[in-house]
Order: structure tokens, then C-alpha cells, then sequence
């Protein structure tokens, strides 16, 4: 089993026990074979010491979750639900250390890791979270929070290439390179707008297994091989519109997202995607409370009603990302079915690439890679 080795990785980041543990329960080749999901359903309970104190100020990605969810916590609860969104991690991060106030956010693992470092996050107190118990088993001590101190996971995914039959011929060869290569899609290709995606997936390219390097040589030879790319690039985006809408073509892309292209596309079977053979990116995402949150029981109930069975289950469907609860991934299981090139393996886990905390001298580098990339 390999796990990412990084300069800039912390000594308490112990994902080959958080893995380990996770193979163990295994049953199949599928991250996702936990059998009929009526069997893991628990009561729905609300937790009864628990009140409102406000409206709940939500900080999330756009189109990533089931708005039924925000309709209904709003009604049961009698709260509004204000919603922002942010397009990048580097954007949602400024807002948080400028000290702008949310209830909870939704950040990368990595970034989680840097927010309970930095002392931004306001502690969980799991006796409140009547529905904590059905998280998957392995991630209720994660990797970037020893013992789910400050955070509760969201979801899981993959990173590749999206692509278009109706638009594209020719095959693609199942390599980060296509997006370099492909003969039809110049002015069509989109990157995602995630500095570590993009920079990571060139490193892999280059067949630099550390896609947590702060080589400077490394990331600059990164650096001008997106740059050799640009002029083929339409855009950079993280949502699946563009997909969707026919815009592009071929799209550096996660999967989650690729799902939610499927749900709008009127001829969805012409969508495709595959991971690459030069390396596979696997990420996670997590629900949090910063320490400003200016209605921080509304938010303990909010994470509480995300973990729900029937939440999960929906939540599951709309965004295409599995919630990393029991019934989320026995729903994402049905789903995957259909579409098995969406599938997330244990495999992909076990050995794929995971992105870690940049800091220091390291991160300096990689934002200064990021804005060359950008201007």
C-alpha cells in the first residue's frame, strides 16, 4: 500500500492507518457494497437539548446539495437558510481568515486540516449529533481530524476527464495527456479551478508521483506545461454547466460532477469520463463550524440533519457525490450501477493521490504556480 509523502505533510497525518482500517470492512471491490439500505436505516431523532439561536448562513460550493435539504431544515426548524457560495477552496479560505461570519462551511480534507491547525473551527460536541453513529466507521477518526473533533464528512471522489461523444470522434488513451493532445477539442477544454487539481494533475503527467512536491523544479516544469496548454483551454470551472450545456467538449473533472451533468444532459449517454493511467487524484469533503459562527446550535442541527438516513439518501442522488454515511454509500452503490465507470474502489483509495496541507516556503510556491497560471 502507498501513501502520498510529502515536505509539507504533518506528522499526526496517518492515512495508512485511517486506509487500513477502511479495507477492512470491505465487502467487495466497491467502496460502496454495504448491501439494502433499509437494513442501516436508524430513527430519525432530533436532539432534544438543542434550539435554534438564528438563521443558518451557509458556505458551500454551488450546486452541491439536494436544495429539498435546505427546505426542508428551514421548515422543520422555523429558520431562514442564507446561502453563499464560493468557486474555489483559495477563495473560501480568504473569506474565513478575513473573519466573515458563517455557520458552517464545506471544505476540502486538506484545507480541514489547515482550519483545525489555525484554531478556526469551533469543537463538535457529539452528544448533539444524535446521527453520528452513521458515518462510515473508519471516517468517524479521520485522517486530517483525530476522532472527527471539528468536522463531519461529506463526501468522496475521484479526479479525470470528462468528455462529449457527440462532440468528440476521436478515442480518447485513458491519459492525463489527452487534454494536451486531442485533436478535435481545442477551444473546448476546460481545467478545474482548483490550484491543487491542476498543478497535481500536471505533475502526474510529468510522472511526478509526489503530487505534493515543493521541488521548485518540479512544480515549475508543472507550471509551464499548463501554460503550453492555455491557448486549447476555453476556461476553468469546478461546476458541471458547461458540460451539460454542450460548451465543452473535454473537461478535467470530478466525478461527483460528472454525475450531476448526467441528471440535465437531454442525451446523457454521449457523457463519459475516465481516470488516468499516470496517476488518480482522490479527494473528500467535510461539513464544519467556524469558530465566528454567529448561530452555532442551528448549525449543530444542521450537521445533525445532513447526517440523517433519508438526507444522506437524497443528498446522494441529486449531487452524485456519496455522503460518507451508511446509507449514502448504499445509495451511491445503486447509483453506480448504471454508470460503473463512476465507481470509487477501494483501489483508487488505497493508492490513489491525496492532496495535503501546503505551508510555509511550500505554499508560497504552489499560490505563486497558481497565479502564473491564472493571469
Amino acid at each position: 500500500m502507498t501513501t502520498p509523502d510529502s515536505a509539507s505533510a504533518a506528522p499526526r497525518t496517518d492515512r495508512r492507518r485511517f486506509l487500513k482500517g477502511a479495507a477492512g470492512v470491505a465487502l467487495g471491490t466497491s467502496l460502496y457494497s454495504f448491501g439494502d439500505p433499509l437494513t442501516v436505516l436508524a430513527a430519525r431523532t432530533r436532539p432534544k437539548a438543542l434550539k435554534p439561536d438564528g438563521d443558518l448562513l451557509y458556505f458551500n460550493w454551488a450546486q452541491y446539495i439536494d436544495q429539498g435539504i435546505l427546505k426542508g431544515f428551514a421548515k422543520e426548524y422555523k429558520v431562514k437558510v442564507h446561502e453563499a457560495n464560493f468557486t474555489n477552496m483559495q477563495g473560501m479560505l480568504a473569506k474565513l481568515r478575513a473573519g466573515v461570519r458563517y455557520d458552517v462551511a464545506f471544505p476540502e480534507a486538506q484545507f480541514a486540516d489547515q482550519l483545525v491547525r489555525a484554531n478556526f473551527l469551533l469543537p463538535l460536541d457529539h452528544s448533539k449529533l444524535a446521527n453520528f453513529e452513521q458515518i462510515f466507521k473508519p471516517l468517524q477518526n479521520p485522517w486530517y481530524d483525530p476522532g472527527a473533533k471539528y468536522s463531519v464528512p461529506y463526501s468522496v471522489w475521484t479526479t479525470g476527464i470528462a468528455w462529449r461523444s457527440d462532440r468528440v470522434n476521436h478515442a480518447l488513451t485513458k491519459s492525463w495527456n489527452d487534454l494536451w493532445t486531442h485533436p478535435e477539442t481545442a477551444g473546448h477544454t476546460f481545467l478545474l479551478d482548483d490550484y491543487q487539481e491542476v498543478i497535481g494533475m500536471s505533475l502526474l503527467r510529468n510522472h511526478v508521483p509526489n503530487i505534493n512536491t515543493t521541488a521548485s523544479s518540479q512544480v515549475s516544469k508543472a507550471v509551464a506545461e499548463i501554460l503550453k496548454l492555455k491557448p486549447r483551454l476555453r476556461g476553468f470551472t469546478s461546476v458541471n454547466t458547461e458540460m451539460a450545456n454542450g460548451t465543452s467538449w473535454l473537461t478535467h473533472m470530478w466525478s461527483g460532477t460528472v454525475y450531476q451533468a448526467l441528471l440535465v444532459m437531454k442525451h446523457p449517454e454521449t457523457l463519459h469520463y475516465q481516470v488516468n493511467k499516470e496517476g488518480i487524484p482522490v479527494g473528500s469533503d467535510c461539513l464544519v463550524i467556524p469558530k465566528n459562527a454567529p448561530h452555532p446550535n442551528t448549525a449543530m442541527l444542521f450537521l445533525d440533519y445532513m447526517l440523517r438516513p433519508e438526507s444522506s439518501a437524497s443528498n446522494t442522488k441529486t449531487i452524485g457525490y456519496p455522503m460518507q454515511t451508511r446509507t449514502g454509500l448504499a445509495t451511491y452503490s445503486s447509483l453506480v450501477k448504471k454508470y460503473p465507470w463512476l465507481q470509487v474502489t477501494f483501489d483508487e483509495v488505497l493508492h490513489g493521490k491525496h492532496f495535503l496541507p501546503q505551508t510555509g516556503s511550500g505554499l508560497q510556491l504552489w499560490d505563486t504556480a497558481w497565479a502564473k497560471i491564472k493571469a
